[in-house]
């Protein structure tokens, strides 16, 4: 089957969940013989990849207009191509997405799948209307958890199927190289430095934490527009041990889970993030906030803990409990690996498949 899948970006010049998710799905896909093609924007050539084929494509920022301006440039792209289906990630009104398939069907008759990965199940007011006429025009839509189906129902009647992300378990079998010392303990968070992700909170977390506990240390891996302010906060309340590592490839993040000894996920918002499966699969016992469909990964007290969001107090208890509790940790990292070798790529590719066979004889 040949495959067009639409994402505004594209590791490695991105490297979130969605863009990480959409190059396994791509690698995966094309593992099984399809003929896979990336229409992307953000993406400047260098990834060595030979296995499916990136579109590198300008793309516009302003939402609901701009992809009218970007079709004109996606358009050839398509007809090249001639995919069989169109794969959007994402039902956003913006960027290279579900929106841009909604209208590449109407003018060529392509049908398409969409799938809600995160924020963009959120659409303002005034997008409601063209969000619910890209997932009702859509052939398949998927969700990436029930909590993201619920609300995706919320728009439009149409039925949505749940499809998780995936994780490539061979990726954690070769990791010998280790920094960690004995003496200190290693709080780790990865992602975006973005207000989304509640930083100021794991950080005012470590205030109460060193109080406690002064051999504890946090990595905080990973770039961003709060990069700056956090470093500021961190100096502000004077607390030692807070390191910020700054941006690093997907392949080095699991290098740095392994050194560390409890993972903590602060958001404020989440889809389904790579990263936290990722720590799952070391051992890496969890501190995560209750947003979306985080607890359909987390139960509370079995493989980590859920605290409320913004609550930096809840943080700082429930990472403490971890810390002071070395059994604990093992139980729980038992439990972890167990769970997280349920989820893999090819899994979610085998669902894929069948989403796009349902969708081309609907269609």
């Amino acid at each position: 089957m040949k495959v067009a899948i639409l994402v505004s970006g594209f590791p490695p010049d991105r490297i979130g969940g969605m863009e990480i998710a959409s190059y396994n799905i791509a690698k995966h896909l094309a593992n099984n013989g399809h003929s896979v093609h990336i229409i992307t924007s953000f993406y400047s050539n260098h990834l060595n990849e030979d296995k499916f084929t990136v579109h590198p494509v300008s793309m516009s920022k302003t939402k609901i207009i701009g992809p009218f301006f970007d079709l004109k440039r996606i358009l050839p792209v398509i007809k090249e191509v001639n995919p069989e289906i169109i794969h959007a990630q994402g039902i956003s009104t913006s960027g290279i997405s579900g929106f841009t398939a909604f209208l590449i069907k109407k003018i060529l008759k392509i049908p398409y799948i969409v799938y809600g990965r995160g924020s963009d199940i959120y659409p303002f007011k005034v997008e409601k209307t063209l969000v619910k006429a890209i997932m009702n025009n859509a052939n398949s839509v998927i969700a990436l958890t029930e909590h993201m189906k619920k609300e995706m129902q919320k728009i439009s009647a149409k039925e949505v199927l749940v499809i998780p992300n995936g994780i490539d378990m061979n990726k954690f079998n070769d990791l010998s190289l280790s920094f960690k010392s004995l003496d200190t303990k290693t709080i780790i968070f990865v992602g975006n430095l973005r207000p989304e992700k509640g930083l100021i909170y794991l950080i005012e977390a470590m205030e109460h934490i060193t109080n406690k506990d002064v051999n504890t240390q946090l990595l905080i891996v990973g770039g961003g527009p709060q990069e700056e302010s956090l470093k500021k906060l961190v100096n502000k309340l004077n607390i030692k041990g807070v390191l910020f590592l700054g941006e690093v490839t997907n392949d080095e993040v699991p290098f740095y889970l392994k050194n560390s000894d409890i993972f903590v996920l602060s958001s404020l918002q989440e889809g389904f993030p790579n990263v936290l499966l990722e720590a799952m699969a070391l051992g890496l016992p969890v501190v995560a906030t209750d947003v979306c469909g985080i607890t359909e990964i987390i139960e509370d007290g079995k493989n980590g803990f859920i605290v409320r969001p913004k609550n930096s107090k809840e943080i700082a208890e429930k990472i403490l409990l971890l810390l002071d509790n070395d059994n604990l940790r093992k139980i729980i990292s038992r439990q972890n690996i167990k769970k997280a070798s349920k989820f893999s790529w090819q899994m979610t590719v085998q669902m894929l498949e069948d989403a796009y066979n349902n969708a081309l004889r609907n269609s």
